[in-house]
């Protein structure tokens, strides 16, 4: 092992920059658009700016903000309770990977993007914190209450400068909720405390975060699923701290997890410690950043690699992104220095047209033995059937027009689907088609605000996690009135036609299902907005759940400045 360390360590040097000097206008980078200010510069209109374009709504789509071009699956919410599929990607957290035994994506994006407000896209979604540059104390509460003894309060709290130092930062963020939801009461408490300083020389950040919910039996990979739902008491709890000096960033992530059910034989486990060390470097219209990583994994008995989920020792990482007017993002990975995963991105603009190519590929996956430790037997194991797309690639076309702009994507996923029974046994080449927009059209005091998105694949009958047709659309118009005032109304709309889950046993027929959300309200100020609506307005169940009965619902968003 020490060899191999030694060579990732090289890995990195070898693209480490040559001064400090070059590297020291990174300081100038944010991916929240902050600035630096100093405590005599500050006025109101500054942190209003900020505030308009940090906003966050929660009635949006959880991902969208992500390049339209992207699809990164099905994910549903009610503020803060989510409920998805598989199909989706496993997250990353500030840059690492998630790693899962039983558990779907589908929980930790939900867990994440409680507490994260900002979300990088490439090949999946990495959730991390946005950096508040101010003094003044931003105090932000959402709180809501609704039918079927659903109520919520999150708070928020950022301050810069913490005792008149420069640059040193807390930010605090608390969630309680409960209420009905996928077919159990359900309640959740999670918290975040974080604190950093950026400096000339250095930067440093610590952390620590915790969930600690009830959930339900759909947030388990669909093969642990049984004919008869049941309430999972789960907790994660994640450590994380960085170190940032001009040469070079060092991470340190420890995580823990637990679940317990009644149906469980016992409480399920799983405790990691990574340690990363990266180097990102710019050069005139581009940048790269190279990568080593290891971890050191305990009780992973449950991992089975259902839906290429990874878990690993040893990671070699190198990305590549030129902007100027080609645009190219490239990243790769070798995993425990026998399999690897390419993605790349490439785009280019004219005037308001734009055309691109987005392509996947696994490199050596590891063979699933096709079997998977039963949770509740001792001394059982579940059949798997395990999905792989080994390659995908498709190509995408759009057109800005008044800042409205439609794109459609046509490829080809390659699909290999495995199990002990011959009737789930399929490789194919699965064409799709893909039809998005993204609007934010503005006519005098009206703003329209729209993201629908529709993805239409090849149907097989024995080809399970694959509806023909799934979409997404959450549409919003605003009336704008004086001193920042408006009044809103808006629709949400999430559905699927008729799949079956990936359970050899009991592969149960999802039926096709549409939810209708609509909600209504105002804002006022920069500071204050209520919004009233109906959730699930069909009484519909989606992706396999009941996610909760037709509702009422009331919702205040309120932001203090002191």
């Amino acid at each position: 092992m020490l060899p191999r360390i030694g060579l990732a360590i090289i890995f990195v040097l070898l693209f480490l920059p040559l001064s400090a000097e070059e590297i020291l206008l990174e300081e100038n980078i944010s991916e929240t658009d902050t600035i630096s200010y100093t405590v005599h510069e500050i006025a109101k209109t500054d942190i209003e700016n900020w505030i308009k374009k940090n906003r966050i709504d929660t009635r949006e789509s959880v991902f969208s903000t992500a390049p339209i071009h992207l699809d990164l699956g099905d994910l549903y919410h009610n503020c803060y309770f989510y409920l998805g599929r598989t199909n989706l990607p496993m997250p990353e957290r500030n840059g690492f990977e998630t790693f899962s035994g039983i558990f779907s994506p589908a929980l930790y994006h939900g867990s994440f993007n409680t507490l994260y407000p900002v979300k990088k896209y490439q090949r999946t979604v990495n959730y991390t914190n946005r950096t508040y540059p101010f003094a003044p104390v931003l105090t932000s509460v959402d709180a809501g209450l609704g039918d079927y003894d659903h109520h919520y309060a999150r708070i928020n709290f950022v301050k810069n400068e913490l005792f008149s130092y420069s640059e040193l930062e807390y930010q605090g963020d608390l969630l309680a909720q409960n209420g009905f939801w996928s077919d159990i009461t359900s309640a959740e408490t999670a918290m975040k405390h974080r604190l950093s300083r950026k400096g000339k020389l250095f930067n440093w950040e610590a952390e620590y975060a915790s969930w600690k919910k009830d959930i339900a039996m759909n947030d388990l990979l669909p093969f642990y699923w049984q004919l008869t739902n049941f309430k999972i008491d789960y907790e994660l709890q994640q450590i994380y701290a960085e170190l940032g000096i001009p040469w070079v960033k060092l991470k340190f992530l420890q995580e823990s997890e637990t679940a317990s059910a009644r149906e469980f034989y016992e409480t399920y486990k799983r405790k990691s410690t990574r340690v990363q060390i990266s180097s990102e470097q710019k050069f005139g219209f581009g940048q790269y950043q190279t990568l080593y990583e290891h971890n050191w994994n305990k009780d992973d008995k449950y991992f089975c690699g259902f839906y290429d989920e990874e878990e690993y020792e040893d990671k070699l990482a190198l990305a590549f992104k030129i902007d100027n007017p080609l645009e190219i993002d490239l990243s790769g990975d070798w995993l425990d220095w026998k399999r690897g995963r390419l993605f790349a991105d490439i785009a280019y603009s004219l005037q308001n047209f734009e055309a691109g190519v987005t392509y996947k590929q696994l490199l050596g996956k590891d063979p699933s033995s096709l079997k998977g430790k039963d949770i509740f037997n001792s001394s059982g194991e579940l059949e798997l059937i395990d999905i792989s797309i080994p390659r995908e690639v498709s190509v995408q076309f759009s057109y800005n027009l008044w800042n409205i702009k439609p794109l459609i994507a046509v490829g080809s996923k390659e699909i290999k689907q495995k199990a002990d029974s011959t009737w789930f046994n399929l490789e194919k080449q699965q064409p799709f088609m893909r039809l998005a927009m993204d609007a934010n059209f503005t006519w005098k005091n009206w703003q329209l605000i729209a993201r629908p998105e529709w993805v239409i694949s090849k149907y097989y009958q024995n080809l399970t996690e694959s509806p023909e047709y799934r979409f997404q659309s959450v549409q919003q118009i605003k009336y704008h009135l004086p001193y920042d005032n408006s009044v809103v109304a808006g629709c949400g709309i999430y559905g699927h036609s008729g799949y079956y889950i990936a359970n050899a046993v009991n592969p149960s027929l999802i039926e096709a299902s549409t939810i209708l959300d609509v909600w209504a309200g105002f804002d006022i100020s920069n500071y204050f907005e209520l919004r009233a609506g109906i959730k699930n307005a069909l009484s519909s169940a989606i992706y396999g759940a009941y996610s909760v009965p037709t509702s009422l619902y009331v919702q205040v968003l309120w932001l203090y400045l002191n």
